[in-house]
């Protein structure tokens, strides 16, 4: 009986873990790079529709961020259905042509809230090497994001993909300060 019990106990913390794992670190990224909130989008695969569910998400964060003062700028960052390329991989013409138009779907939606500054950030492409010599933006928020673990490549994502982030968008409210 004991042994039993001991085995539930695990299962419910493990699965506890699994739950949380994705939102952590995606979390993780954005405070790391600022933000005061965080929301993480789940697309249909091959879809950049906003599920209604996910408009009201990103309506309540944005209302809530502009009664709080002023929204200095929103990071987007969108995936295909596939992870952050590795360092040695690229993905295909379509896949980045997905993540663009998510990052286009999110991004006119939020411009219909009124927020002015966006900046769009596509996870199926790894930063160039000029983005890296310079360090610009792009190359800090995708490295962030990566060190962060909200950018795990697909052999990194854990026991049943429980940190993948493909098929997801992250949006990022950063206020003025």
């Amino acid at each position: 009986m004991e042994n039993y019990f001991l085995r539930i106990v695990f299962a419910l913390t493990f699965l506890g873990a699994l739950q949380a794992s994705a939102w952590t670190n995606s979390q993780d990224a954005g405070l790391l790079l600022g933000a005061s909130q965080i929301k993480e989008i789940t697309f249909e695969k091959t879809s950049s529709a906003l599920t209604q569910t996910y408009k009201d998400e990103l309506r309540s964060a944005v209302q809530e961020a502009q009664r709080a003062g002023q929204i200095a700028e929103v990071k987007i960052l969108a995936w295909s259905d596939k992870e952050y390329p590795s360092t040695s991989g690229k993905q295909s013409r379509e896949d980045v042509k997905l993540a663009k138009k998510r990052l286009s779907d999110v991004k006119s939606f939020l411009k219909g809230l009124r927020v002015s500054d966006v900046a769009t950030y596509n996870m199926t492409e790894r930063p160039n090497a000029l983005q890296k010599l310079f360090h610009t933006q792009t190359e800090k928020v995708k490295k962030t994001t990566e060190m962060a673990g909200a950018a795990p490549t697909a052999d990194q994502t854990g026991l049943f993909d429980n940190e993948a982030q493909a098929s997801k968008s992250i949006v990022m409210i950063f206020m003025k300060k």
